[in-house]
C-alpha cells in the first residue's frame, strides 16, 4: 500500500474537514467492504488449509477407533497423526 499526501487527492474542503479530527498523522481508508478480499483469497492459502483439514477429519475417525480397541494408545496416535499430515505435506511439495 503506498501513501498519498492528502492535499493532493482531497478537495479544500473535505481536507479542511478531515483536518478537525486529526492534525499530520496518518488516516487508513479502507476498501469498500464488497471488494475487500476473503483472507487467503489471492495465495490460495484458505483453498489449501480447507483441503488439509478435510483429510484430517476423514482420516482421523480411523485413528480414533484404533484408539477405541486399544492397539495404538494416545500418545501414539497423536504421532501418527502429525506423521500423516507432514507426508501429506511431503508429498504435494514433490507434486508441484
Amino acid at each position: 500500500m503506498k501513501y498519498v499526501n492528502a492535499d493532493i487527492i482531497f478537495p479544500e474542503e473535505l481536507l479542511n474537514e478531515i483536518q478537525k479530527y486529526i492534525h499530520g498523522g496518518m488516516v487508513y481508508v479502507p476498501k469498500p467492504q464488497g471488494l475487500r478480499k476473503k483472507w487467503g483469497g489471492n495465495s490460495g492459502s484458505r483453498q489449501y488449509l480447507n483441503l488439509r483439514n478435510n483429510e484430517i477429519r476423514q482420516n482421523f475417525p480411523l485413528v480414533s477407533l484404533l484408539i477405541n480397541f486399544q492397539i495404538i494408545s494416545v500418545f501414539p496416535a497423536i504421532v501418527l497423526k502429525k506423521s500423516f499430515i507432514q507426508k501429506n505435506r511431503l508429498f504435494k511439495v514433490m507434486l508441484d
